[in-house]
């Protein structure tokens, strides 16, 4: 793998996992799908944000 494309596989699997985890924990917390759902688009779009700052940082 090209060393170009470790940060943004990085970022692709950090925002897959904070995902996950934000609807499996609301899901055990009794929230319906749809509470589920627009917290793991809000985990999506913040690790996003985290993601970018950090790899920008980086540089």
């Amino acid at each position: 793998m090209d060393s170009n494309h470790a940060p943004a596989v990085a970022l692709l699997i950090g925002i897959l996992v904070l995902t996950t985890l934000v609807v499996v924990t609301l899901r055990r917390r009794g929230k319906s799908w749809l509470v589920a759902v627009l917290g793991g688009a809000s985990a999506m779009i913040i690790g996003y944000v985290v993601g970018l700052a950090a790899i920008f940082l980086m540089w």
